[in-house]
Order: C-alpha cells, then sequence, then structure tokens
C-alpha cells in the first residue's frame, strides 16, 4: 500500500499598526531556511489545534505578546511547494494585541521591525513571504506558490 499524502501546515502573523500602516517583520537567523532574509513572525502547527491556537501560540513564543481569537482575522491562504514538502500556509491578520513586539528567539531570529507592506524594498523578504504580502494587498484570498506549470 502506498503512503497516505501528508501536508505541514504553517501560520503567519500579519501584525497591521492601524495607526501607520506598518507591519512588523523578522530576520532569520541560523534556522537552516532563508537565513538572513525577513519574514513575518511564523511557525508550523503542532496538530491538535487550530489555526488561530496555533498563531496564539508561536506569537507569544517568539515575540511576547497576546492575542486573542477573536480579533484574528483570515487574510491569506497559500499552497506550496518547498523543497520535497508542501505546504498549506495561514496568514493571519492582527490589529489588536496587548504588550511590546520583542525578539524573544535571538538564537533563531536577529532582529524585527515594522515596514510599510507597499514598499517592501527595504527589506530582503523570502520570495513567498513576499508574494502573500502582496496578495493581501490586493485582498486576493488565495494563491499557490512553487509549483510546475
Amino acid at each position: 500500500m502506498s503512503k497516505k499524502f501528508a501536508f505541514y501546515g504553517a501560520v503567519y502573523l500579519y501584525l497591521f499598526n492601524p495607526v501607520n500602516g506598518k507591519i512588523l517583520i523578522q530576520q532569520r537567523y541560523q534556522t537552516g531556511y532563508c537565513d538572513g532574509l525577513w519574514s513575518m513572525v511564523a511557525g508550523h502547527l503542532d496538530g491538535n489545534e487550530t489555526i488561530y491556537q496555533g498563531l496564539i501560540r508561536e506569537v507569544k513564543e517568539e515575540i511576547g505578546i497576546d492575542l486573542k481569537q477573536e480579533d484574528l482575522n483570515l487574510v491569506h491562504a497559500m499552497q506550496r511547494i518547498s523543497g520535497d514538502r508542501e505546504y498549506f500556509d495561514f496568514y493571519i491578520k492582527a490589529s489588536k494585541w496587548e504588550g511590546e513586539p520583542i525578539n524573544l528567539e535571538p538564537a533563531k531570529c536577529s532582529g524585527i521591525k515594522w515596514v510599510d507592506p507597499q514598499n517592501l524594498d527595504s527589506a530582503e523578504m523570502i520570495p513567498e513571504v513576499e508574494h502573500a504580502i502582496n496578495s493581501v494587498l490586493k485582498q486576493d484570498p488565495f494563491s499557490t506558490y512553487g509549483f510546475q506549470s
């Protein structure tokens, strides 16, 4: 019997500051994947958790802020190929949070900063994350990335 298809799930925080219109990004460091490039606060789903529960957990671990599920809104989903893995990524917007974002994982992240999502030239982004941000700006709820045509 052949092995059944399994996918990986990841969640991304689209932390949006409604005062200045900027979003929070972080620079990857010593992770083995796209080190030196910028992404959003993100992480894998652990299983037996919703995308919202996974995001709330990851955000608390990585930048120390508290999110409430009622303040979260799924703004984009992406199906992508990464190496030999297939992912479903969920980009979730939060415009409200408690606490001040700080880098709690300096062994994996070399910095965080706020950027204008419509002008990402100031940051060298992971390509699929930049694609997702542009999709959010176009209000496109779903995209694919990395598939052969």
